[in-house]
């Protein structure tokens, strides 16, 4: 039996708390209580309270998947990089380069159409406007990004 895939904040929460460590080392596990949010285009969280709904549209982001492989690792571990992109195994790393841009190239022509349809999204700038307006009102943070996503 498959386990269904889902989010959770109580999953997400630690690995917040040990990032914000690192700044702020007097941060306890309860200090973020009442205070994450997470905003997403459908209701796939167990605790929805802190669930902000945004409007789905299709902008798509290209990013760089070799960006965090060193050099030495994407020579030596070339032919194992590109079967987990789903590409054909390469005989050296500069094939493994064509493969993965190429492929990345291909897939960007595709949606390139629908990202400049929706490159005039105000949707997070206004996000981004209301937290700033209301700092610490988070009833008025959550009421008013809530209705951004009814418009």
């Amino acid at each position: 039996m498959e386990k269904q895939a889902h989010k959770s904040l109580i999953d997400v929460k630690p690995k917040i708390i040990r990032s914000l460590r690192k700044k702020y080392a007097s941060i306890s596990p309860n200090s973020l209580d009442d205070r994450i949010y997470l905003i997403d285009n459908s209701y796939v969280l167990e605790q929805s309270k802190f669930l902000l709904k945004c409007p789905t549209y299709h902008y798509t982001v290209n990013v760089d998947i070799l960006r965090n492989i060193d050099a030495d690792k994407r020579k030596q571990f070339h032919a194992d990089i590109s079967t987990h992109c789903g590409l054909s195994v390469s005989r050296n790393v500069w094939e493994m380069y064509k493969n993965v841009y190429l492929n990345s190239y291909r897939k960007y022509s595709m949606v390139a159409k629908d990202n400049a349809a929706n490159s005039k999204d105000k949707y997070w700038k206004k996000v981004y406007m209301i937290f700033g307006a209301f700092k610490d009102d988070y009833r008025r943070i959550l009421h008013n990004v809530r209705q951004l996503g009814r418009n």
